[in-house]
Parts: C-alpha cells; structure tokens; sequence
C-alpha cells in the first residue's frame, strides 16, 4: 500500500525490523513482511 508524503510523491513506508536469522534475514514494515535467503546484504544509504 503506497501513501503520499508531505511533498505528494509516493512512500511506501519504512523498514521497522531487520532480523538476521537461520536462512538469510527478514524484514518487516508497514508493508508487511518478507523472508530474504541468501548469506550477504549491502546497505548503501543516502541522502
């Protein structure tokens, strides 16, 4: 479910919970949850 921000463009919400766990990680939002199977992430954040 998408919403409008203060500018009117389109946000999907934020990521609430990121999890390591046995097969890869899971996150959870606004959006819902999903599983991520793999060994690695990259984070690049910018501004």
């Amino acid at each position: 479910m998408a919403y409008a921000d203060a500018s009117g463009e389109f946000d999907y919400g934020n990521i609430d919970s990121f999890v390591g766990c046995d097969s890869g990680y899971e996150l959870a939002g606004d959006w819902g949850q999903v599983a991520i199977k793999g060994q690695a992430v990259d984070v690049i954040v910018e501004e």
